[in-house]
């Protein structure tokens, strides 16, 4: 199994480019909680990908913010 890309050869993976996972602005804190499911899972992925989890987090927000653009206030 390939640590950058746990499903290398699934119909439905995607390359994960390393250069993805890197924060690229400026970084800030945000204390948050999560359900132990979801952390322990995030744990798991860290271990597993050799990923921060602040990498792993942050790409996540930026594809659930991209496809749920209707949380946010209409630009005027």
């Amino acid at each position: 199994m390939n640590p950058v890309d746990p499903l290398a050869g699934s119909p439905y993976s995607a390359p994960i480019m390393k250069e993805d996972y890197v924060l690229k602005g400026t970084p800030t804190t945000l204390q948050i909680q999560l359900e132990k499911e979801v952390a322990e899972t995030l744990k798991q992925m860290v271990e597993f990908t050799r990923f921060g989890e602040s990498e792993i987090i942050n790409v996540a927000v930026k594809r659930f913010i991209a496809l749920h653009s209707d949380f946010l206030p209409r630009k005027k």
